[in-house]
C-alpha cells in the first residue's frame, strides 16, 4: 500500500464526519477506574475509525488481512509460560495538517510487565507468524494435557438495546455475569457500518430496524464491540474489542469498570448487565423518550426513517450521558 495515496485520502475524507460530544455532570456512583498502561492498542484516530485501509487492504491478494491472537508463549526467562498478544492492521497516516495520506500496516506484540501493565513491540511478519504459532502450539498442547477440553466462548446477545438498532449493544458472558464493553468517542463520531431493514444481518435473519432506510453507514458516538476474553490469573482478565482490536486489562468480578482512552476514544467501559440496568438504562432510554425516538421511526404502523443526523443527535445525547456517570464514578 503506497503512502499518500490520493484515491485513499479522498474516501476517507468522504466517509468521515466528525460530530462534537458533549460532556458534563450527572448522577454520582462508586466508581473503580484504570490507568492507561491497561490499554493496548496502536492508537487511532478518526480516519483509521473509517475502517477504509482495512478494506483497501481486502481487495488484492498481495496485501495483509488485519488479524489478532491472544494466549501463552513460552517465557523467555525459561519459567512459567507468558500471556502474549499480537495484534496488525492497517493505520492511516496523517498529513502536516491532519488530513489524511495513504495507509501503513502495522504489526505489535504486547506483553505484561511485572506491574500487570502492557509492554509494546513492533514486529515484522516473520516475527508476527512466530508468535503466532506459539500461542497456536502452546493452545493445543494445553487442550491435550487437559483431556481435549477447551473452555467455550460464549456468543453475544443484542437483547436489551437501547433504542434497538440505535445503540446495539452486545452482551457476554464472562464468569457469573453478562457484560459489555462500551467505548465512548473522543470529541467525534465513529464510521459504523448498518443493517438496512430489507438486508440479512451475520445470522440469515433479516434486519428489524427500521430506522436506517437504505443507509449502510451510520457516526456512532458510542460503540458496543464485540469481544473475545482471557483470564489471565486471579487478578487480571483481558478483554479484546474485536472492532477495533484494542485489548484491556480489568479484574474479574466487578460490575463496573472503566479505563480512559489514549486515542479516538476517551474512556472504554466493561459493565455487568445488571449495573447497566440499576445505574444507566433508564438515563438513556430518557433520553430517547424526550426526544420521540419512537415517533420519528414508526407512525400509525408506518415506518418511518430516521434521518442521518438525527441518529447522530440522539446517538450523541446517549454517549454523554455515559460520559457523565462514568465521569462520576471516577473515569474522567
Amino acid at each position: 500500500m503506497k503512502s499518500g495515496s490520493s484515491t485513499i485520502a479522498a474516501y476517507l475524507v468522504a466517509w468521515v464526519t466528525i460530530f462534537f460530544v458533549a460532556f458534563g455532570r450527572g448522577a454520582s456512583f462508586v466508581c473503580a477506574q484504570e490507568g492507561s498502561p491497561k490499554v493496548a492498542t496502536g492508537g487511532l484516530n478518526e480516519f483509521d475509525l473509517a475502517q477504509l485501509c482495512g478494506e483497501a487492504g481486502r481487495s488484492s491478494d498481495k496485501n495483509p488481512l488485519p488479524r489478532s491472537r491472544f494466549g501463552y508463549v513460552p517465557s523467555q526467562t525459561g519459567q512459567a509460560p507468558e500471556f502474549a498478544y499480537v495484534t496488525s492492521r492497517y493505520y492511516v497516516q496523517k498529513g502536516p495538517y491532519g488530513d489524511p495520506q495513504g495507509c501503513e500496516f502495522k504489526r505489535y506484540l504486547y506483553r505484561l510487565d511485572p506491574e500487570g501493565a502492557f509492554k509494546r513491540e513492533e514486529l515484522d511478519e516473520k516475527r508476527f507468524a512466530q508468535i503466532e504459532n506459539d500461542i497456536r502450539a502452546y493452545a493445543r498442547s494445553n487442550k491435550q494435557l487437559n483431556g481435549g477440553e477447551s473452555p467455550s466462548v460464549p456468543g453475544p446477545s443484542t437483547a436489551d438495546s437501547v433504542g434497538g438498532c440505535l445503540f446495539p449493544i452486545s452482551w457476554y458472558t464472562i464468569g457469573d455475569r453478562d457484560y459489555a464493553l462500551l467505548s465512548v468517542a473522543a470529541n467525534g463520531g465513529i464510521v459504523n457500518y448498518v443493517i438496512p431493514q430489507y438486508q440479512r444481518t451475520i445470522d440469515g435473519i433479516l434486519s428489524t430496524c427500521d430506522a436506517w432506510g437504505e443507509r449502510h453507514l451510520t457516526n456512532s458516538s458510542i460503540t458496543s464491540s464485540e469481544l473475545a476474553f482471557l483470564s489471565i490469573n486471579s487478578a487480571l482478565l483481558f478483554v479484546e474489542s474485536k472492532d477495533y482490536q484494542t485489548g484491556f486489562l480489568f479484574k474479574p468480578g466487578l460490575d463496573f469498570q472503566c479505563v480512559r482512552g489514549t486515542d479516538s476514544f476517551s474512556r472504554h467501559i466493561l459493565i455487568s448487565r445488571k449495573a447497566f440496568d440499576a445505574e444507566m438504562r433508564a438515563g438513556l432510554e430518557n433520553v430517547l423518550q424526550k426526544n420521540s425516538y419512537k415517533s420519528k421511526i414508526s407512525e400509525k404502523g408506518k415506518r418511518k426513517m430516521l434521518s442521518f443526523f438525527e441518529s447522530v443527535f440522539l446517538n450523541q445525547q446517549l454517549a454523554a450521558l455515559m460520559a457523565r456517570l462514568t465521569e462520576d464514578k471516577g473515569c474522567k
